[in-house]
């Protein structure tokens, strides 16, 4: 007589943890095996260039670019905050200036908290000098794809320049219409 095996199935949303949801899956099959996965978005990096995109900068600028948007559209502050200096700014639209590496990271936070997820389509990507000579000037234009809350989506379009000095952001400024969230 064959036996009979009962399969349970467990689904748990977890806390965010730096940034990051996490999903995790658990099947015991009783008879003493276990399967377990953890999913996280931040293995689905949404961040992605349009094969149309202008861009004029080097590779290492446009690889630094990728880098800090998958942190972005992971909603990793954490990894966003790194990438800037110790002393570092961000200016959001006419918000006040977020000044130090923690209080963007807790900015940050609080705004990927108000939202689901984010998709950037870059449609452009330049690179010009600074004033001083270690400084550079990144341009970036996209389309961002906001996932509210409640599932619904809204793309409006954005602009950040972004100062570096030696990899490192200076100072960041964040040009979108957030109104249709």
């Amino acid at each position: 007589m064959p036996s009979r095996v009962t399969a349970e199935i467990r689904m748990m949303l977890e806390t965010r943890v730096n940034g990051m949801w996490y999903l995790n899956i658990s099947l015991s099959l009783g008879v003493g095996l276990e399967f377990y996965q953890t999913w996280s978005p931040s293995s689905h990096h949404r961040m992605r260039i349009a094969e149309d995109a202008n861009i004029d900068a080097p590779e290492t600028a446009v690889e630094w670019t990728k880098e800090l948007y998958r942190a972005v559209d992971s909603t990793d502050e954490a990894g966003f905050a790194d990438a800037f200096t110790e002393k570092g700014h961000l200016t959001w639209g006419n918000q006040d200036m977020i000044k130090r590496a923690e209080g963007i990271e807790e900015y940050i936070g609080t705004f990927f908290d108000s939202i689901d997820t984010l998709d950037h389509t870059f449609s452009g990507i330049w690179l010009s000098e600074g004033i001083e000579a270690a400084d550079d000037i990144l341009t970036l234009e996209a389309d961002v794809t906001y996932t509210r809350r409640d599932g619904s989506r809204v793309t409006v379009p954005a602009t950040t320049i972004i100062e570096r000095d030696e990899e490192k952001a200076k100072a960041a400024r964040i040009y979108v219409d957030l109104s249709p969230l």
